[in-house]
């Protein structure tokens, strides 16, 4: 319980009606920090119908599988909700869907130019075991910012804490993509 008898999440939601309406995306800033996604309209069937006609919406994370989504017109909060788990897990699949089917065929710098660098690369490699062999392998690792792309391999985006895209790469275009669930 937190100093005024309610609970962290209690409180949470007393930001739909007490703070957050109202209020401007620069304010909304300096009250709450950077936002774990920000999206334009959001167009979950039957869910979120506040996030659809918004110009902006912006999540949070929430306290233990919880997530605050503030909507914004004309850069002013007009509604906020506290949404469960089983919703952000529609947003982040929803999410993925939406960078599958606009990276489809398009090229490696037109990705990065729109979404940033990948969150994790996979690449073919042939490396030398510890007999001396050369074999062949997937090796995976966070992108640097330092290092070149190569022109075919595996991009990750995370969506959110649970659910990622995974690009084909092949010949620096987009040729597949995959929905996948991350496990922590």
């Amino acid at each position: 319980m937190g100093e005024c008898g309610k609970s962290w999440f209690q409180l949470v939601q007393l930001v739909d009606t007490d703070i957050a309406p109202g209020h401007s995306e620069s304010q909304i800033l300096l009250l709450f920090g950077k936002p774990r996604n920000v999206e334009g309209p959001i167009g979950l069937k039957e869910k979120w119908p506040f996030a659809r006609n918004a110009d902006a919406n912006w999540l949070y994370d929430a306290g233990d599988l919880h997530t605050l989504v503030l909507s914004f017109r004309q850069h002013r909060c007009f509604h906020a909700e506290v949404c469960d788990y089983g919703d952000d897990i529609l947003y982040q699949r929803w999410k993925a869907d939406q960078i599958g089917a606009d990276v489809q065929g398009r090229t490696d710098l037109d990705i990065i130019s729109k979404y940033g660098l990948p969150q994790f690369e996979t690449r073919e490699c042939i490396m030398q075991n510890s007999m001396g062999k050369l074999e062949y392998m997937m090796v995976s690792s966070q992108v640097s910012t330092t290092e070149p792309l190569g022109a075919d391999g595996l991009w990750c985006y995370e969506t959110g804490h649970s659910t990622a895209v995974e690009l084909t790469i092949n010949n620096h275009r987009c040729i597949k993509f995959d929905q996948l669930q991350l496990w922590h």
